[in-house]
């Protein structure tokens, strides 16, 4: 159609009149073709197609010879575009509808050991801050008997009364609570360590108010250990 211009060929002498008549026919023909050869992959466009040429449904049979589907004088209906131009507007659309995530950063091998370490201190802290807290849930009796052990750190203590032994012996029961706690959920060493230490400092001054030495509360603890 571009080579023989038609629009041109109308405007011209009969014979010219004529062709543009065979080159417009013969062009609506194998439209209608190509309709029928786009219908299995294309089903909605060669719809579209056949219903702006106003062809029969009867035309959608293959032929092994060309044939003129749309006979002299048929009429056909109104043309327009088969496909929607895509404007740079609905490009930008569609990237930002189907970008996806962006992936996530891999971090150098360096910077990766850097952010674990980080994270055990994190966890080193708030299993101390774990422990601070407990503290609250002690009795008061006992929670001031640790405090005296770990600020004062003096195991000097004559034989005490009922009423001292008493109250470190329930101050080495929440002790001991606290330690096997820290054990059972796989503390920090250094934190377990501590609070061991302090039950032991315990222990030793429940010795000393009981009247004994404060090796007994150390061989004692050494026998637990061996069990």
């Amino acid at each position: 159609m571009q080579i023989n211009k038609p629009w041109v060929l109308a405007k011209g002498s009969p014979e010219e009149r004529k062709r543009a008549g065979a080159v417009v026919s013969l062009c609506a023909n194998v439209s209608c073709l190509l309709s029928v050869l786009l219908q299995p992959y294309m089903p909605s466009t060669s719809a579209v197609i056949q219903q702006q040429l106003q062809a029969a449904p009867s035309v959608n049979v293959l032929t092994s010879d060309f044939l003129a589907l749309l006979q002299t004088g048929h009429q056909i209906g109104t043309p327009s575009p088969l496909f929607q131009k895509i404007e740079n507007s609905t490009i930008t659309d569609l990237k930002l509808k189907f970008a996806g995530k962006p992936q996530e950063k891999v971090l150098p091998k360096g910077n990766k050991l850097k952010d674990q370490k980080s994270s055990k201190e994190s966890v080193a802290t708030q299993q101390q801050n774990s422990v601070t807290n407990n503290k609250d849930k002690l009795g008061t009796d006992s929670a001031n008997v640790i405090k005296d052990v770990l600020v004062n750190g003096t195991l000097e203590h004559d034989k005490g009364n009922a009423a001292d032994v008493a109250e470190l012996s329930q101050a080495v029961t929440d002790q001991g609570l606290k330690v096997r706690e820290l054990k059972a959920a796989k503390g920090d060493k250094s934190v377990i360590d501590a609070e061991v230490a302090t039950l032991l400092q315990l222990k030793q001054k429940l010795a000393l108010a009981q009247g004994q030495t404060p090796d007994a509360a150390v061989k004692g603890n050494k026998r637990g250990k061996k069990k």
